[in-house]
C-alpha cells in the first residue's frame, strides 16, 4: 500500500511537471514518443543507479559537504548528463534549437526525481504506517505522506538541470561543445548541492532565486528561436502592407483581412514547428514580399492559420498526454521495483 500510494503520487506529479515542460515548448514540438521512451529510460537508470550506489557506498557516512556536493551532486549529475550526451549524439536530427537541449535535460530530471521521491515518501511515512497497520488508523500516515509530496512538489532537479542545459546549449553543435558540457556538469553539481546543503530562510530565498533564473533562461532561449524571429518579420510584413493600403479605394476587405492575420500570426507560438514552416511557406505564396496582397491568398492564409490554430488550445490532447505520462510513470516505477528485487538477491 504504501509504495502504491508513493508511485501514484511522484508520477502524477512527474506528469504534470513534463506536461508543463512540453506546453513550454511553444515553437516546434519533440517527437512524443522518443520524449515518452526518454522518460521511461530516466525512471529505470535512475532505479539500478540506486542499486549500484547502495552496494558501492552501503551505509558509509560522509560529512555534509561531501554529502551534498559529492554523493548528490556529483554522482547524480553525471547519471542525468550521461544520458543527455547519448541524447545529444544520437538524436541530433531533433535537436535543431537551444530550447530542445532544456526540454531534453529536463525531460530526464522529471525521471530521476520521480524514482528518488518514491523513496523520499516511503521513508518519511513507513513508520507512521507501521502504526497504522497496528491501530487500524493511517489518519497520521495520510498526513505526513501528503506533506512529505508538498515539500517535494517544487521541482529541483528541473530547476538544477534547465540552468545546466542552458550552458550546454549554447555551444552545442559548436568547436565549444565540449567545454560547455562540462561548464553545464559542473554548474548543476554546485547548484544541486548548494540546495541539499542549506535550510530555513536560506533555502526559500534560494529556491526562489532558482525558479526566477529558470524563468528568465526559459523567455530567453524562446526569444532566440528562429520561428519567433520568422514571426516577428512576417508581422512587420503584414503591418506595411496593412499601412500601404490606407486610403486606397475598395480595399477595406484586404485591410481588415491583414489585420486578423496578423492578431492569429501572434497566437502560433503553441504551434509545432512544422506547421509555423507550412504557415510560413502560405504567407509567402498567398501574400509575397513586397507584392500586394490578394483576396484570395488572404483567404488561403486565413484557412491555414485557422486550421493549425485549434490545437493551441487542444486540452484533451494535453490531458490525455498528462494520463499517459502518469501510467508509463507508474509502469516505469514498477518495472524498476521487479528489477531492483532481483538485483538485490
Amino acid at each position: 500500500m504504501i509504495h502504491r500510494d508513493a508511485t501514484i503520487i511522484a508520477s502524477f506529479l512527474g506528469a504534470l511537471l513534463v506536461f508543463l515542460l512540453l506546453y513550454l515548448d511553444k515553437y516546434e514540438r519533440e517527437p512524443i514518443g522518443r520524449i515518452g521512451a526518454l522518460y521511461g529510460a530516466s525512471i529505470l537508470a535512475t532505479g539500478l543507479f540506486g542499486v549500484l550506489k547502495y552496494h558501492a557506498l552501503g551505509s558509509a557516512e560522509f560529512g555534509p559537504f561531501v554529502t551534498a556536493y559529492g554523493i548528490a551532486g556529483v554522482l547524480e549529475e553525471a547519471l542525468k548528463f550521461g544520458i543527455f550526451l547519448l541524447v545529444l549524439t544520437r538524436w541530433q536530427r531533433w535537436i535543431d534549437e537551444r530550447f530542445d537541449c532544456l526540454v531534453y535535460l529536463g525531460v530526464i530530471a522529471l525521471g530521476f526525481s520521480v524514482q528518488e521521491n518514491i523513496g523520499y515518501y516511503i521513508a518519511y511515512s513507513f513508520a507512521s504506517f507501521m502504526d497504522g497497520l497496528a491501530t487500524e488508523d493511517f489518519s497520521e500516515y495520510h498526513r505526513r505522506l501528503h506533506g512529505i509530496a508538498l515539500i517535494r512538489a517544487l521541482p529541483g532537479h528541473l530547476l538544477f538541470d534547465l540552468l545546466g542545459a542552458a550552458v550546454v546549449a549554447r555551444g552545442y553543435r559548436t568547436e565549444r561543445f565540449g567545454r560547455a558540457l562540462l561548464g553545464g556538469f559542473v554548474l548543476a553539481v554546485f547548484l544541486h548541492g548548494t540546495w541539499n546543503l542549506l535550510g530555513g530562510v536560506p533555502f526559500i530565498v534560494y529556491a526562489a532565486l532558482l525558479v526566477a533564473a529558470c524563468v528568465v533562461v526559459i523567455v530567453r532561449m524562446l526569444r532566440r528561436s528562429r520561428y519567433w524571429g520568422e514571426q516577428r518579420r512576417w508581422r512587420g510584413i503584414l503591418g506595411r502592407l496593412q499601412r500601404d493600403l490606407d486610403g486606397t479605394e475598395g480595399a477595406e476587405d484586404l485591410r481588415a483581412g491583414l489585420v486578423r492575420i496578423r492578431k492569429k500570426l501572434a497566437k502560433l507560438p503553441l504551434l509545432p514547428g512544422v506547421s509555423q514552416r507550412a504557415v510560413f511557406l502560405v504567407l509567402e505564396q498567398g501574400i509575397g514580399e513586397p507584392a500586394a496582397p490578394t483576396r484570395s491568398g488572404l483567404r488561403e492564409v486565413e484557412r491555414v492559420v485557422d486550421g493549425f490554430g485549434t490545437r493551441r488550445h487542444d486540452w484533451f490532447y494535453w490531458s490525455l498526454l498528462v494520463v499517459l505520462f502518469l501510467i508509463l510513470g507508474i509502469g516505469c516505477t514498477w518495472l524498476t521495483l521487479v528489477a531492483q528485487s532481483i538485483l538485490v538477491f
